[in-house]
């Protein structure tokens, strides 16, 4: 193949240099005939594999801007071609044939690119401008008839992508993949490495409660194409430095939209298993033994926006005031607290000038969550002491995604994403003023007692530093899969550094 092309643009090297002459048999300028050497010398380089040589010779013959630049393009462009460049390799088949609109073989080539491109339509326009000039062209005959196959199932694919989108059922929901779809299930499961400084060991980190390792599995479903339901249960990861008494949590959430924004409500059910209570790194805190399992109801508000290119949603699942303290026998009390908040924002990186997009959109993620576990002991031992008991966890993240998971036609798309995570983690234990507003219970760790004194924030423990990498893919444009590790470096006097992962896969009905 490649003979027959050069052997082919040796004829037209040969017939620019019988061109070159004047009608009086003089020969062409010496700079003509430079132009020539450079061409016949590329084409040799070409030939033995050497690309990089060869587009700097057609460069310079390119530079001289006389009547062989559509020669030396279409060399260039070939040479791009065999070296593996093809979106290099069509851009200069066209400054051929804008330079030359008779050189057939450029468009021929350039009509053949476009359609291993999968531009169906171009690939159309510039075939049949072949066949015009070259009835009987086999390079074209041969993928043309597929061609327009192609062009036909790609457009029908688009209309049906269209349609989708006027009826609203490409809203994302929960899922920030942008695909469209009606429902959704997904498992995911999130096993972690520990590593124990003071032993230097090796463990799993383990939940308390509905499963051995951190996982969730959610349902998603469109009732109506502006209401939303998503159910969800798992038990979830509180932080590595946290108890692992975390036993199971449970939600049901509704979103309403409205245009481009969407509000909603949702119910947040927790439980813990108190038979795990050591922290880790601290000392056993909690006394009232007899109460191993303790439950927390709550009622959540949701909303934010989701435009083509900027989605944004907060979700708050409050404070409630604890009670006076209890009298006659012991008890306890448990009350979990959740905030989050994400966006997430496409920037014009990466653009196809040529085609006006890219596969590859850029997006910049932002994160912030927050979680609390209260417990309250009362009447510990009997002579009405209560003690108060905090534990929480912020992680503020920033990080990219390059790519978006939408249909295709070859049913394949995938992203890629990195995260830097502060994580914050605070912990305030055996707190005898229980009621009293901010003591150290919450609310990001502020009191109202310790800010008098300067130690506004006693419940700050420590933090930690967290770098995820990550990739998705949604394959036979139903199937979204995703696998993600992370690093988390703790403080020198913390107990455990923690390799983290996470294995999901979702159905999109």
């Amino acid at each position: 193949m490649k003979s027959v092309l050069f052997f082919s643009l040796l004829m037209l090297s040969t017939a620019g240099l019988l061109f070159s002459q004047n009608l009086t048999g003089e020969k062409a300028p010496a700079a003509e005939q430079d132009e020539e050497t450079l061409i016949r010398t590329g084409i040799l380089l070409s030939d033995e594999g050497r690309y990089e040589e060869a587009i700097s010779l057609f460069r310079k013959a390119i530079s001289r801007e006389n009547s062989k630049g559509a020669i030396a393009y279409h060399n260039l462009g070939f040479a791009y071609e065999l070296s593996g460049d093809k979106v290099k390799a069509m851009d200069a088949y066209r400054e051929a044939s804008e330079r030359n609109p008779e050189q057939v073989i450029t468009l021929s080539r350039l009509g053949t690119l476009q359609y291993e491109l999968g531009q169906y339509r171009n690939a159309i326009n510039t075939g049949e401008e072949v066949l015009r000039k070259d009835p009987r062209n086999q390079e074209i005959r041969k993928w043309l008839p597929d061609a327009y196959a192609k062009a036909a199932e790609q457009r029908l694919f688009y209309l049906g992508m269209e349609e989708e989108e006027t009826t609203g059922t490409t809203t994302g929901g929960t899922c920030s993949d942008n695909t469209s779809r009606q429902y959704l299930v997904e498992y995911s499961v999130q096993p972690a490495l520990l590593y124990n400084r003071n032993s230097s060991s090796f463990s799993i980190h383990k939940q308390s409660g509905l499963s051995y390792l951190p996982m969730s599995l959610r349902g998603n479903a469109f009732v109506a194409n502006e209401f939303e339901v998503e159910v969800a249960l798992g038990s979830p990861d509180f932080g590595i430095l946290q108890p692992n008494f975390m036993a199971a949590q449970e939600s049901i959430l509704f979103r309403i939209y409205s245009d481009r924004f969407f509000y909603g409500f949702g119910l947040l059910f927790t439980q813990i298993n108190m038979s795990e209570n050591e922290n880790p790194g601290l000392s056993s805190y909690y006394q009232n033994d007899e109460f191993t399992d303790l439950s927390d109801s709550k009622i959540g508000l949701h909303f934010g926006t989701r435009m083509k290119k900027t989605q944004f949603e907060i979700s708050v699942y409050p404070n409630y005031p604890l009670g006076d303290a209890k009298s006659g026998p012991t008890s306890s009390a448990m009350d979990y607290v959740r905030m989050d908040l994400s966006l997430r924002t496409q920037l014009n990186l990466f653009k196809n000038k040529a085609e006006k997009s890219t596969n590859w959109p850029f997006f910049l993620t932002f994160a912030f969550s927050q979680d609390e576990v209260y417990l309250t002991e009362y009447d510990v031992d009997g002579a009405g002491t209560h003690l108060g008991h905090y534990f929480g966890t912020y992680d503020i993240s920033l990080g990219f995604e390059l790519g978006e998971l939408k249909r295709t036609m070859n049913g394949a798309s995938a992203t890629f994403g990195m995260n830097i995570t502060e994580r914050l983690y605070g912990a305030n234990l055996s707190n005898e003023t229980i009621n009293q507003f901010g003591n150290g219970q919450g609310f990001f760790g502020f009191s109202t007692e310790s800010a008098i004194s300067g130690n506004a924030f006693p419940g700050f423990r420590s933090n930690s530093h967290i770098l995820t990498l990550y990739s998705r893919q949604l394959v036979f444009n139903h199937v979204i899969l995703k696998e993600a590790v992370s690093y988390e470096h703790t403080l020198p006097f913390e107990p455990y550094l923690g390799i983290l992962t996470e294995f999901s896969a979702g159905y999109v009905f």
